[in-house]
């Protein structure tokens, strides 16, 4: 552990951390976005690089950063020594340092003598304990990193803007419950977060974000007390997967299935359900895509033994939970109840939970294709596998007096069960099965896990234009897409909206050659009830006056879809050499007004050319700014891909390319 000289300014390498006293800082980093006031983070790197200005007996302090000087002249002023701050204590170019940092922070907050949480939007004088105060709307709260950085430590004080104490952590331990849904025993470590529910530690972070994707995974592995390498790049659904599946090996805890919706069973007579089995449907799988699947869950879910679950089931043997992966899916032994309505099967598997009422949680499991197993015992297993929920087909309301539409963008996966319902179950011969084996698939399986991660923004996007299909839509091109299609290719680039405003059209001209991109809510049946957007890509501009045709493969929604933005590729013609041109299209949905949703604008932001296979030339825009852009751009024989000098944004600072990622692209994926 590397920690700072609060009086000096210089490094110390520090073995054991419980060895010393030190403070430690806990805070959101500065982003270019916080205004003209923005000032960056001094990393690791700078500091020693003002240290080796400084010499060996020169003034390092006071070339440090004004973050840091202040969090070394608080610590020193309580008598502190040495003050770790991520910022400057970790080497972020040295990957092996950052995954040790990533498994190790939670234990170093936790030996930290005091932390100080630094607010940089609270203003001094600011009423915590007012409704509408600066503190609880800080976006401190809101992060993912400093989840943890709230739980570990025993002490954490609240600094404002100006550096003043606000309050601490355990004084004002039940605003941030308030707050944050962390309970105050919690905070003041009375009780631990080993004794809290995973669904409920889940829900902890459900709302909070994080400027990489995969740092929503990485930054709960403290939480939960497992150790995870981290993979940047692999996206956020891989890497919360491997973090759900290192709890797995943990803890017997089966509350980390409990999310999503859920009705009691005396609502599963009311619903019409859909038999269909579909792997685009959201969330058929048992493992979360992200914490946020987490938002929605039963509230104060308690885990119970696999004793206390053998008495509530009449006695009835129960193991303990054991789980094994297979190419089938998750592999273990739950009690289940087979449940019939009208032509439709499926199981109700019983989890070690109960909820604050003493019902018992059930998960709904339906048959991936096939009829329904014929009474599975423990020693003969379900010859098929088993995907998690059902999707409801009609409107009905259930119990809890909630309704469930088509327009719901979940299957239905947890139901309540009381001791009378379970009674009458165990009643029912051949209807109850207490240590079946059962394949449950947990997650998509290899190329499909990366093209399924963005279905939750990818469903958001198509359900604004599906539920307003007639709202009228804007294509625009980035400045640094304009400018290369302008100058390294000589195109002349028009836009031309249709007076309907149903359509546009984007022209790539250059000499005779034109280049037709036609946007368009298609004409075709589901393009008519749907709202759906079509692409049709010509060599030159169509002379048809004809009716339209039949879309085949033109729609978005059937497009290759990866990090929430849908491409595909159009061939063009055969060069005077015999060479193949293509263009390839990306588009994604951006809502510019969408608390109104009075307007949307499809924005063509990064250009992609075949030669023959794709090449990145940008890195995507951020899934969470809903940014897309369509880039497409002309590659000539003598094309050579720009350098990052060639490609200057707006800001005037060159843009990094990154190298081209092999990527499976799938046609037909909706």
């Amino acid at each position: 552990m590397r920690l700072l000289n609060t009086t000096t300014g210089r490094f110390v390498i520090v073995i054991d951390p419980r060895s010393v006293r030190y403070a430690i800082l806990s805070h959101v980093w500065a982003r270019p976005e916080d205004g003209p006031g923005y000032k960056p983070e001094q990393t690791y790197q700078e500091v020693l690089r003002r240290i080796a200005q400084a010499g060996p007996d020169g003034d390092v302090l006071s070339k440090l950063s004004e973050k840091i000087r202040k969090a070394c002249e608080i610590a020193r002023m309580h008598g502190f020594e040495f003050i770790w701050i991520d910022t400057c204590c970790i080497d972020q170019t040295s990957s092996a340092e950052v995954s040790e940092a990533i498994n190790s922070m939670f234990e170093w907050y936790s030996c930290s003598n005091v932390c100080y949480a630094y607010l940089d939007t609270v203003e001094p004088g600011d009423h915590a304990r007012h409704k509408v105060s600066l503190f609880r709307r800080s976006r401190w709260f809101k992060r993912g990193w400093t989840l943890q950085e709230l739980i570990a430590p025993q002490n954490v004080l609240f600094l404002s803007k100006a550096w003043t104490l606000i309050g601490t952590k355990y004084s004002l331990a039940h605003i941030i419950e308030e707050e944050t849904e962390i309970d105050a025993e919690v905070l003041r470590h009375n009780h631990m977060p080993s004794e809290i529910p995973v669904a409920q530690r889940m829900g902890w972070a459900s709302k909070r974000n994080t400027t990489k994707l995969e740092d929503a995974a990485y930054c709960l592995v403290g939480i939960f007390g497992v150790n995870l390498t981290p993979i940047y790049g692999e996206g956020l659904r891989s890497a919360f997967i491997r973090l759900q599946k290192a709890i797995l090996d943990s803890t017997p805890d089966q509350s980390i299935f409990v999310w999503g919706k859920h009705i009691s069973a005396s609502s599963l007579s009311e619903l019409s359900v859909d038999s269909a089995y579909s792997t685009d449907s959201p969330h058929p799988y048992l493992l979360a895509s992200s914490p946020t699947n987490f938002i929605e869950r039963l509230p104060q879910i308690t885990p119970i033994s696999p004793e206390r679950l053998a008495e509530r089931l009449g006695g009835q043997a129960v193991k303990y939970p054991r789980y094994t992966l297979t190419s089938s899916g998750l592999c273990t032994r739950l009690p289940l109840i087979q449940y019939q309505q009208a032509d439709i099967d499926y199981w109700l598997a019983i989890l070690s939970c109960e909820d604050r009422e003493g019902n018992l949680i059930a998960l709904i499991l339906h048959p991936v294709s096939g009829p329904l197993p014929s009474s599975p015992t423990p020693s003969r297993s379900p010859e098929t596998a088993l995907c998690v929920g059902v999707s409801v087909s009609e409107a009905y309301v259930g119990s809890r007096g909630r309704a469930v539409t088509q327009t719901d963008s979940d299957r239905l996966r947890i139901v309540t069960l009381t001791q009378s319902q379970i009674d009458f179950c165990l009643k029912s011969e051949g209807k109850f099965h207490s240590d079946a084996e059962v394949y449950i698939r947990h997650c998509p399986l290899g190329t499909e896990l990366s093209i399924h991660g963005a279905l939750n923004s990818h469903n958001h996007a198509r359900l604004t234009h599906d539920m307003f299909p007639h709202i009228p839509f804007d294509v625009m091109l980035s400045e640094w897409s304009d400018q290369l299609l302008r100058t390294n290719h000589q195109f002349l680039v028009e836009i031309h909206p249709s007076g309907a405003e149903r359509s546009c059209t984007v022209e790539l001209k250059k000499g005779n050659e034109t280049i037709t991109v036609s946007l368009q809510r298609c004409d075709c049946t589901t393009g008519q009830s749907d709202g759906e957007l079509c692409v049709k890509v010509r060599p030159a501009p169509s002379k048809s006056k004809g009716p339209h045709s039949h879309c085949k493969n033109e729609h978005v929604a059937q497009w290759s879809y990866r990090d929430g933005i849908a491409c595909a590729t159009y061939g063009l013609r055969q060069l005077s050499n015999g060479e193949a041109r293509y263009l390839r299209v990306s588009l994604s949905l951006r809502d510019s007004s969408p608390k109104q949703l009075v307007h949307s604008q499809y924005i063509h932001p990064r250009h992609r050319i075949t030669y023959p296979f794709p090449q990145r030339l940008s890195s995507p825009a951020p899934v969470a700014a809903r940014k897309c852009r369509c880039l497409s751009y002309h590659r000539h024989q003598d094309f050579q891909p720009p350098s990052p000098d060639d490609i200057t944004p707006a800001t005037g600072s060159p843009t990094r390319i990154p190298p081209a990622p092999r990527h499976s692209y799938r046609r037909g994926f909706d």
